[in-house]
């Protein structure tokens, strides 16, 4: 299991995160300024759809793109977010 995997397990199973997906984000966050690749965190988190539906996800990856120094890859995060909120709303309930 990586150290993601073993992360979302140990929060997911917190009582403090347990169904306080705001606090789940902060989380990871937190961990993922702590990686040598911070990237890798948000394309696990994208790929098992943790918190993507918030705002703050999208903005923190573009922010980490533009601190890179690659905008053109924070355009296409930044654009792929209304994508997304647009999906998210249309959804049938």
């Amino acid at each position: 299991m990586s150290q993601k995997e073993e992360l979302h397990e140990l929060l997911k199973g917190s009582p403090a995160v347990r169904g306080n997906l705001p606090r789940l984000l902060q989380n990871y966050m937190d961990y993922a300024e702590l990686c040598s690749d911070p990237e890798e965190v948000f394309q696990y988190m994208e790929e098992k759809q943790i918190c993507v539906g918030f705002a703050r996800y999208w903005r923190e990856r573009a922010q980490l793109f533009c601190l890179m120094g690659n905008f053109r890859e924070a355009v296409n995060i930044l654009e792929k977010s209304s994508a997304k909120v647009v999906e998210l709303c249309s959804t049938p309930e």
